[in-house]
């Protein structure tokens, strides 16, 4: 174990809700707020002078984007499902740290796959599921939260890290540093944003305020006078946009749906560089 992260993941264990106590685990978060932010700004910093790319991006809802041209396998949840065999579903590791989080989120959202969830199963630690039930989670189940797809950057399901996270701000160790805590950096230095962008058909938008008021967490979806309408309607800020699909995917009247911006060359990662290697 070489980084406070693995640590930190060490400690998902059920055994350890009873053993250790809420205070513990409510220590741990403040920690993880304040004491470890310095060092994690460090090494943003670090990064970003090497050029690297992250490691982890958001990963667009499979709804979203199912008829927008050139998807590729790597976009695409039901090939990073396909592409194994053993799937898993643990409790979040985060929401543990933050039991009075304000966004009520549940707690056993966190997809473990192939060998991960082998290790996780074996631990006691991960109820298995199979590939229905993984498949109904990801695309139809948590469709009625506020959580944000998270997953490894590859343009090839046989090489995704076998973990997708759903997080919330409220309660996400990443997320809650640029967006609750503050930081120097903007969310997307801590988690990449997904290749696609959020976009609104003003003309057919019923003003409902879904998209902003319930499922953007990134304040991207916002509400904006349209003076040839004379009222309120949907806007998407293309630079806060992470590409997660929320707001596509809810969007009553279609007028919100998602277009592809980056090349399929955003997917891949670089050759192993030392940065990334644990020392």
């Amino acid at each position: 174990m070489s980084t406070f992260v693995e640590w930190f993941d060490l400690q998902n264990h059920t055994k350890f809700d009873d053993e250790l106590g809420e205070e513990y685990f409510a220590a741990i978060g403040l920690m993880l707020d304040y004491e470890w932010l310095p060092e994690k700004e460090k090494e943003i910093g670090k990064r970003i002078a090497s050029g690297l790319p992250l490691l982890a991006r958001v990963l667009p809802r499979w709804k979203a984007i199912k008829d927008v041209p050139g998807m590729l396998p790597g976009d695409d949840i039901r090939e990073v499902l396909k592409a194994n065999s053993l799937f898993g579903i643990i409790k979040c590791a985060c929401r543990r740290r933050y039991k009075d989080r304000a966004c009520e989120q549940p707690d056993e959202v966190c997809l473990v796959m192939g060998n991960v969830a082998q290790s996780a199963i074996d631990r006691g630690t991960a109820r298995p599921i199979s590939y229905e039930e993984a498949f109904e989670l990801i695309t139809d189940t948590l469709a009625e939260h506020q959580v944000v797809q998270i997953g490894s950057r590859t343009d090839d399901p046989k090489n995704f890290i076998g973990l997708i996270c759903n997080c919330h701000a409220d309660c996400c160790v990443v997320l809650r540093t640029p967006i609750v805590i503050g930081s120097k950096y903007p969310v997307w230095e801590h988690y990449a944003k997904s290749r696609f962008r959020a976009t609104v058909d003003a003309e057919i938008c019923q003003a409902c305020g879904k998209c902003a008021k319930k499922k953007c967490q990134f304040k991207a979806a916002q509400m904006r006078f349209y003076p040839e309408y004379g009222e309120e309607r949907s806007w998407i800020n293309d630079e806060l946009c992470m590409g997660c699909g929320l707001c596509a995917e809810a969007c009553p009247s279609g007028a919100c749906s998602m277009k592809l911006v980056e090349p399929p060359e955003s997917l891949k990662m670089p050759e192993q560089h030392d940065f990334y290697i644990k020392k």
